[in-house]
This record gives structure tokens, C-alpha cells and sequence, in this order.
């Protein structure tokens, strides 16, 4: 499969409204990945992207001052044309703003820990993004064969006008013996963190892109761990 360019009529409809750009700043450089809303004015994204290794053997580094902008449009679209952009709650960092899996080590960077949710706080046009978006909904603890399609969607850096994208995919086969999950339809740097919707589900998030296996194979953390179930209880 090949990524494709979502339409900008489409930026506006579900779920594609709910997938943006997550600012951030680390090491002072001001970059990004993808995201997206998952209701309770949280996001859903990739740890590697928030937490890095530091200078020194076993220690970390970590972002800040982030800021979401949903459904964005093009490079210049810093301020959120469509609906604003969103900045983390109360300008806190690790532990107040987003919660990376405990588990998650940057110097190894394995899949099935590379997930994290970032807390929003009160967006540019003065609403929380919960009153203006609606969420995609996560499925836990599913079961796929190489039958059932997906759907990528994020950011990709090889997508010169900084635009959304999209790439289709089948489950490979008998793959699910850990905490990953892997599927055909690699998808490029710059979308980690954006959503694996399951084909038929009513728009459902199976899947957060970390990563690819090879040129082909795209992987994420398997929904079922005891911290995806708790998503709902954090602060």
C-alpha cells in the first residue's frame, strides 16, 4: 500500500478531525509527532517522542511546553485552523501534563512500551478539547487474523506540504505472541503516534504507530496491559 494525502474536505469529519500535530520542545529544539484525541481532553502518543536518552548512561531527557493542533492543514498552520490548537494542562511536564508507560526505557526503545497520554488544558479559542472534538474510541484486549484491515493516519515528513496522510493494511499473520502487534503497510517517520483504525469498527483505534519492522511492517503496543486499562484514572 502507499501513503496517500487525506483530502482537506475530509479534515473536518471523523476520525480524521481528531488526529493532529503534538508540538514539543526538547534538547531546544522545537519539533513534533502525531497524536490523537482520545477523549477526556487526552491524547494518545508514542513515548519515544517525549522521553529520549540522555548525556549520560541510563538517564533521560524530556519535552515540554507541548501543544496540539488538530486536523492541521499545511506547515504554515501553526495557529489551528480548523479548530484552534491546544496547549498541555496547566504548562506542567512529566507526571502533571503527560504519562509515558513506566516501563519505557529510550535507550531500547521497545515497541510494546512506547506509548504515552498527554493531559490538555484550555485551547487558544477558550475550550477544552473534550467540548469540541469528539474521541476515538480504544479497543483492548482484541484478537486479529491477517484478514482484518487498518488504516493509518498521521503526519508523515516525507509529505512535503506538511500535510495528513493515510496508509491501508492487513494484520500480519500470527503475530500477536507479546505485547505488539504487527501489520502489513509500513508507514513513514512522522507518524508515529497517530491512530491504527480498525476497518469496520465505527472508527475504533486498535494501535498507535511506534515504529516500523522493516520497510513493510508497521508495529505497535498491544491494547491489553494492566496501564491502558487505568488510562481513565489518571489525573
Amino acid at each position: 500500500q502507499e501513503l496517500t494525502e487525506v483530502p482537506a474536505s475530509r479534515l473536518t469529519t471523523f476520525p480524521y478531525q481528531c488526529v493532529g500535530r503534538l508540538y514539543f520542545t526538547i534538547r531546544n529544539l522545537r519539533t513534533w509527532t502525531t497524536a490523537y484525541h482520545v477523549g477526556s481532553n487526552r491524547l494518545l502518543t508514542v513515548a519515544h517522542a517525549l522521553v529520549v536518552a540522555g548525556a549520560t548512561p541510563g538517564s533521560k531527557e524530556y519535552a515540554a511546553a507541548l501543544a496540539f493542533i488538530p486536523a492541521m492543514v499545511d506547515h504554515e498552520d501553526h495557529f489551528g485552523r480548523n479548530y484552534g490548537f491546544f496547549p498541555q494542562v496547566g504548562g506542567g511536564g512529566l507526571g502533571t501534563a503527560y504519562f509515558p508507560d513506566p516501563k519505557f526505557d529510550p535507550a531500547e526503545r521497545k515497541a510494546e512500551h512506547d506509548i504515552c497520554v498527554v493531559l490538555l488544558g484550555v485551547g487558544n479559542r477558550g475550550k477544552q478539547i473534550s467540548r469540541v472534538l469528539p474521541p476515538i474510541q480504544l479497543l483492548k484486549n482484541q484478537r486479529y487474523d491477517s484478514k482484518t484491515e487498518w488504516n493509518s493516519i498521521g503526519y508523515p515528513v516525507t509529505n512535503s506540504k506538511g500535510r495528513m496522510c493515510e496508509i491501508s493494511g492487513t494484520f500480519v499473520p500470527n503475530s500477536l505472541v507479546s505485547d505488539t502487534v504487527r501489520k502489513h503497510g509500513a508507514a513513514s517517520p512522522g507518524m508515529s503516534g497517530g491512530p491504527w483504525i480498525l476497518a469496520g469498527s465505527g472508527d475504533r483505534a486498535n494501535g498507535v504507530q511506534a515504529g516500523n519492522t522493516t520497510l513493510t511492517t508497521a508495529i505497535s503496543p498491544y491494547f491489553r496491559y494492566p496501564w491502558m486499562a487505568a488510562l481513565d484514572t489518571l489525573p
